[in-house]
């Protein structure tokens, strides 16, 4: 077991928010919109926003740190409020038509088949209607409502198509072409069914107006659209007055033995370290203003509603948080020391408001703490 004197010690409370992609993190990037940045300015228009592991993804957090790409020496920046906008997306348009010739060379019988992706139709009858289409396209595994079908006669020839819009699941987005199977028709000259996109989907152009602080710091030139806004974590950093930290990690070993004698040995089950924290908190600090207590970051709730889980593999498991120690040793000349806990679920929570108290236990899913040190 180790020990923390926390005296010298401020404990950080992290989000996800700001996990890189490597690690299954967000990598989260926007990109400012119609609105420029400029010097001076405490708002922008931004796009392209997606937050996959927050509980909104097209929501970017209140109390969220963002950096701009082009902005000199890098500041950090906070969002102070959002006003969401409605994103517009397109619905994809296929045309389907079974010749592309005169009345003469179409077929007079048969079916064909229409497929999309690893999915193919029911046989479809080469004079069927816009409904016949449209039902056996619905009718594919898992893309009930997916598809509108119109049909549209040609004068003077019997090549008429069908225009094919996705919708639902397969709506607002780019889509493959539908794979046309004419070999069972007949009476034509050309068993071809041929297939054209007339209408390319595209997602919805997600756009957030934010306001944030401090205002964006001179430069040589102003931020075009199309800068990149990097998001990083959501914290709480809470300077510690007295208490302690203990972590628990264990190794479990299995012991083989041979003829009743030791023998090999190898590794067991990995065990989760065990981690509490026990502390007077002097005072609290969000870079934002919100009230939001420690609690709340813990349990993901009230101030910190919209805190995004750390969990770096799978955002659907219960929520949890970066806990991180940083430790100043009061001797000049001594590394910075930081313990790192992260993806931390709390187990047990107990508050003395009288004294000013929080004691927390609970476990990380991690079999040993990060630790590093840098000079100061």
């Amino acid at each position: 077991m180790a020990r923390i004197e926390l005296r010298y010690c401020t404990i950080t409370l992290s989000d996800g928010l700001g996990l890189p992609s490597a690690v299954g993190g967000v990598g989260a990037t926007a990109e400012v919109s119609t609105t420029a940045a400029v010097s001076g300015d405490t708002s922008l228009t931004v796009k392209n926003v997606f937050i996959p592991r927050a509980k909104n993804r097209q929501k970017i957090p209140v109390g969220a740190r963002f950096t701009l790409a082009t902005e000199a020496n890098n500041p950090v920046h906070v969002v102070q409020s959002r006003v969401q906008a409605t994103g517009v997306g397109t619905n994809e348009q296929q045309e389907v038509q079974l010749v592309d010739a005169l009345a003469a060379d179409a077929p007079t019988g048969g079916t064909f088949t229409l497929s999309f992706g690893t999915l193919t139709t029911i046989p479809i009858a080469y004079d069927a209607s816009a409904t016949d289409v449209q039902d056996a396209l619905n009718s594919l595994t898992g893309l009930a409502n997916c598809f509108v079908v119109a049909f549209t006669p040609v004068a003077s020839t019997v090549n008429s198509y069908w225009t094919v819009t996705f919708q639902g699941l397969l709506g607002n987005a780019k889509q493959p072409l539908l794979v046309g199977n004419g070999v069972a028709l007949t009476g034509g000259v050309s068993t071809v069914v041929t297939v054209a996109e007339t209408v390319a989907g595209t997602s919805p152009d997600q756009t957030v107006d934010i306001t944030f602080s401090p205002a964006i710091g001179a430069a040589t030139s102003t931020y075009s659209v199309g800068d990149v806004i990097t998001f990083q974590a959501q914290q709480l950093a809470i300077k510690i007055g007295e208490g302690n930290l203990t972590y628990t990690e264990k190794k479990e070993y299995k012991y083989d033995l041979e003829r009743g004698n030791l023998d090999a040995v190898r590794e067991g089950n990995e065990v989760p370290v065990d981690m509490k924290f026990e502390a007077v908190y002097e005072h609290i600090t969000t870079g934002t203003g919100e009230p939001l207590s420690p609690i709340d970051a813990l349990k993901g709730e009230l101030g910190a509603a919209e805190w995004v889980t750390s969990d770096p593999v799978d955002p659907c498991q219960p929520y949890s948080v970066q806990v991180q120690i940083e430790y100043v040793p009061p001797c000049s000349g001594q590394d910075i020391e930081y313990t790192v806990f992260p993806d931390f679920r709390v187990e047990t929570k107990e508050i003395d408001f009288m004294k000013a108290m929080i004691s927390v236990n609970g476990k990380c899913n991690i079999t040993e703490a990060e630790v590093y040190r840098v000079p100061q």
